[in-house]
């Protein structure tokens, strides 16, 4: 609305007009512009504070994922600590079976080499 009052102020003639007329018409020109530029200046802060709002919305989000992904991490870790452990007692337990399969096995050949023996 402002912009179409400055423009049908800027299009008249202003040489038909008497000085107080001109410096009338060029003040409201000056207001119509002004209004104007008040106008898109309410839009770009408008815009700026949905910015603002959705930066911070942002941040929000990322955060609360990075906090998921080290609850996530951290559990794994755990789950790994776990794991190292049972694999280090399976590591044990299998060392002392093949330990008892190598005992066995002597045994077996020395009951072998006496029973040939005789």
């Amino acid at each position: 609305m402002t912009e179409n009052n400055s423009d049908n102020l800027q299009n008249q003639n202003t040489q038909e007009l008497s000085f107080e007329e001109r410096v009338m018409k060029q003040f409201e020109l000056i207001t119509a512009q002004m209004a104007t530029m008040q106008s898109q200046m309410a839009a770009m802060q408008a815009e700026q504070v949905a910015l603002r709002e959705e930066q911070i919305a942002m941040r929000t989000e990322m955060i609360e994922r990075f906090v998921q992904l080290s609850r996530q991490v951290r559990d794994v870790d755990a789950k790994v600590v776990k794991l190292d452990e049972r694999f280090e007692d399976l590591s044990y337990r299998v060392d002392d079976f093949i330990k008892e399969q190598i005992w066995m096995k002597r045994e077996w050949r020395e009951l072998q080499t006496r029973q040939t023996a005789r």
